[in-house]
């Protein structure tokens, strides 16, 4: 194991408390945010933040913060979500091609969280147009399960991926996140086409809550619609004469 690199910047007491490991790592990239190569190089968790090191002329530096968050307002039928939500950090294992989470994330925990943004890469893959990682649509619904989601909605997400885990199991024998990536496709695929053709079954109901969702987030997304511009103001229906010369004369809703 190479040596430590000390976390500058930091006092001793946040050093002593802080959590997490140092780890040889081959990449570490911000979802959305593009693939940035770490090679021979070390990360290292402090207070709520991943610093990424480089040694330098036999010396540490940090070379990258991971403290990103994103706001998004997103309509879920007539009600406004706003969500604030961190950026996740990820390593990528190169044996199956899937972006490891590397922290918990406000309702998810890191595995479901790996877990989830696989399946919505696969939903809408990256091409010539961005994809569900590039539209930060995992880091929205997990903000999304605190501001927006009822128990039963909370409880009906975490069910569909221990559901995906369970029918990776009994297909390939193994948990999602150590699948090849062909088998994951080949999974997902063949979940979505059984999902829609029965769709009295609990697992079909559950993922179809679940690609719902995750096609509503990216379509709603900058990343998705550039050319979006949220108009300003309110949405009265139903307007008597007299209510409407009322709202002309102070120029508002």
């Amino acid at each position: 194991m190479p040596e430590t690199p000390n976390n500058p910047g930091h006092s001793e007491s946040e050093k002593n408390t802080a959590s997490g490991s140092v780890g040889n790592v081959s990449f570490i990239m911000l979802l959305g945010a593009g693939l940035i190569s770490i090679r021979r190089r070390y990360i290292k968790y402090y207070s709520g933040k991943f610093n990424v090191f480089c040694k330098r002329h036999n010396r540490w530096e940090i070379i990258y913060m991971l403290d990103n968050k994103i706001t998004r307002r997103v309509f879920l039928g007539t009600t406004l979500c706003v969500v604030t939500a961190p950026l996740f950090a990820t390593l990528l294992n190169e044996q199956n091609n899937l972006q490891k989470v590397l922290m918990d994330g406000q309702f998810f925990n890191a595995a479901e969280l790996t877990l989830l943004t696989d399946v919505a890469e696969i939903m809408i893959p990256k091409t010539d147009t961005p994809g569900a990682t590039d539209a930060h649509v995992i880091p929205v619904l997990d903000g999304l399960m605190l501001t927006w989601a009822g128990v039963k909605s909370k409880r009906q997400f975490r069910f569909i991926v221990a559901q995906i885990n369970d029918l990776a199991k009994s297909t390939y024998g193994s948990v999602y996140n150590k699948l090849a990536f062909d088998d994951r496709f080949l999974l997902i695929e063949q979940l979505d086409k059984t999902a829609f053709a029965n769709k009295k079954s609990v697992l079909s109901t559950h993922y179809r809550r679940l690609k719902e969702m995750v096609f509503h987030i990216y379509y709603t997304s900058e990343e998705a619609n550039p050319d979006f511009i949220l108009i300003p103001g309110g949405y009265r229906g139903s307007l008597s004469k007299q209510e409407l010369d009322t709202i002309q004369a102070r120029g508002y809703l």
